[in-house]
């Protein structure tokens, strides 16, 4: 029973993994460079950067 719960697992995470593949260039292309949640290679800090960069007027991504 446990070898069946494995292989169903492992088939969902093939699954999602090329469903990812596919579809993230897709609506990577569509959001707005303002949006950093859930995105590859951006995280929060650069988020608050980027707040912080345009209240003070400077172009730095660095938060303080």
């Amino acid at each position: 029973m446990q070898f069946d719960v494995t292989v169903s697992t492992l088939r969902d995470r093939v699954c999602m993994t090329a469903a990812m593949l596919v579809l993230e260039p897709i609506f990577e292309a569509d959001l707005p460079p303002e949006q950093y949640a859930y995105r590859p290679g951006r995280n929060a800090q650069q988020a608050v950067g980027r707040i912080i960069g345009q209240l003070t007027g400077s172009d730095s991504l660095s938060p303080l």
